[in-house]
């Protein structure tokens, strides 16, 4: 999970999600986890 808002230190507002994708690394099995699982999880949304 990660902060694609502002004013969170990390976020690159308004690219931030668009970054992500573009890391080649990431599997669409770790972008599922980092978009939904993992914030799913952390609000309990589950």
């Amino acid at each position: 999970m990660f902060g694609s808002d502002f004013p969170h230190a990390e976020s690159r507002f308004p690219d931030s999600v668009d970054l992500v994708l573009g890391w080649d690394n990431l599997t669409d099995d770790d972008k599922r986890r980092l978009f939904w699982d993992n914030p799913a999880t952390c609000f309990h949304w589950d």
